[in-house]
């Protein structure tokens, strides 16, 4: 066999391990059942940004749950979130979470101790 034909089978046989690799490792990380843009009238893409929208709803609500007893709720109707009735302007837990609403009249920082239990909340 010649040297140029040894090379361009060389070639070939690399580029079909790259092509099999490929297949192997990417193709199964690709949701082939996402209904995101499979429906032209766009009704499957609207109803599952609905979904999510209503599902970080619900992980906002459970998130802020902690915080219930002093105080501090979370209105998932209107997204906002109240102090005693107040409006929240900001509210912070260190590392934890930070929210801020530009219509909102309180600020808020969580109080944790050394455990980083929370322990209250400091309100300005």
């Amino acid at each position: 066999m010649t040297r140029k034909k040894r090379n361009t089978l060389t070639i070939a046989g690399v580029v079909v391990i790259a092509i099999v690799i490929g297949a192997v490792f990417i193709l199964p990380r690709i949701n082939l059942n996402s209904t995101v843009g499979a429906d032209p009238s766009g009704t499957a893409t609207q109803e599952t940004g609905k979904d999510f929208e209503q599902q970080e709803q619900e992980n906002m609500q459970e998130t802020l749950l902690v915080y219930a007893d002093y105080g501090l709720t979370y209105d998932a109707e209107t997204q906002k979130l109240y102090y005693d009735g107040q409006l929240v302007k900001k509210f912070v837990d260190e590392g934890l979470i930070q929210i801020e609403q530009a219509d909102g009249t309180v600020n808020i920082k969580a109080i944790r101790n050394s455990d980083g239990t929370l322990t209250g909340l400091d309100v300005k």
